[in-house]
């Protein structure tokens, strides 16, 4: 028997068709096909998940999948959730992919599972949805256009990633953080950043992410995370002192955030927020870049050794 998982992704745009689409992750195809769609949505599957949500589906781009299941596995409701659950978190994670690529609010929330006989009639339909709605770093929701080739290369890079841990544990609220490495940490808390709509404690939740990476020790953290994140990105003196002021400024806004005080007067205006939490971000993202295409640095992270991390962060910063 065969069945097709499909779920639309809201707020992203494509330049092109991608007719039979591009495959993403673990056989997740891509698409925006109205074509591809009519290889399997019928009228079975339009009567049963609804004619506004099978619109939503040919209005928007969407991921699916084409597998096998056995009769008795088709026959038991409770499998038929794991297998659309288990898509519908793998389909949640390419949002944090893209992530990886520039600044977005892309979103997977409804999926579908439609498994059909042998001979092509149906079996049966099933629906869930997932409860996370991605903001981008404004806390806003819009529209963003990807290239064919900004895909493209994204699933080129996405690569290098431990991509069977992060698709499987990422999503998982009672997976031990303990047991997992900084950059299986890092997608994790990534998710729940990208969920936040109240700027000050987004800010917040990124100095989270930016400890993720780049602290190894509880004495002096802001001081030593400015100053290791300065070193890395900045090019210039003027440059490094820029990224050293900046973190040590978002760290003031976590401090009064998570204490409950009021925000100092400098910071209390909502662009000014806004501007502040793009840029961090964007240093975030270049970070989480440098270290992913670093084959060195990058298995450093993956091994979690913090005596080597410490090393090469003395390195960088002393030479």
């Amino acid at each position: 028997m065969k069945f097709y998982f499909v779920a639309s992704i809201y707020n992203l745009e494509i330049d092109r068709v991608l007719n039979r689409g591009i495959n993403v992750i673990e056989g997740i195809r891509l698409s925006n096909s109205k074509t591809r769609l009519d290889t399997f949505i019928d009228d079975f599957f339009t009567k049963l998940a609804g004619q506004l949500e099978v619109d939503e589906l040919y209005d928007k781009p969407f991921l699916y999948y084409e597998g096998n299941i056995n009769e008795a596995e088709a026959d038991k409701g409770e499998k038929r959730f794991d297998i659309l659950d288990y898509y519908l978190k793998i389909a949640q994670t390419f949002s944090n992919y893209l992530w990886t690529s520039k600044d977005n609010s892309v979103t997977v929330q409804q999926g579908f599972l439609y498994v059909k006989y042998p001979d092509g009639s149906p079996h049966s339909m099933t629906s869930n949805m997932r409860t996370a709605l991605f903001f981008n770093s404004k806390c806003q929701r819009e529209n963003i256009r990807f290239t064919n080739e900004e895909l493209k290369e994204l699933v080129d890079s996405i690569e290098s990633l431990d991509k069977e841990k992060i698709e499987k544990e990422t999503h998982e609220m009672s997976m031990l953080v303990s047991k997992t490495n900084r950059i299986e940490r890092f997608y994790y808390f990534l998710q729940a950043t990208r969920t936040q709509t109240h700027l000050p404690s987004r800010i917040g939740m990124y100095c989270t992410l930016l400890e993720t990476l780049l602290s190894t020790d509880k004495d002096e953290i802001t001081h030593k995370i400015a100053e290791r994140l300065a070193r890395i990105l900045g090019e210039t003196y003027e440059e490094r002192l820029e990224i050293f002021t900046f973190i040590k400024n978002a760290y003031a806004v976590r401090s009064s955030t998570i204490h409950g005080d009021k925000l100092s007067k400098k910071f209390r205006d909502i662009d000014k927020l806004r501007e502040m939490s793009s840029k961090f971000d964007q240093y975030l993202r270049s970070l989480f870049g440098y270290i992913l295409h670093d084959e060195k640095l990058n298995q450093i992270y993956k091994d979690d050794n913090n005596d080597k991390l410490n090393e090469w962060f003395k390195e960088i910063i002393l030479k």
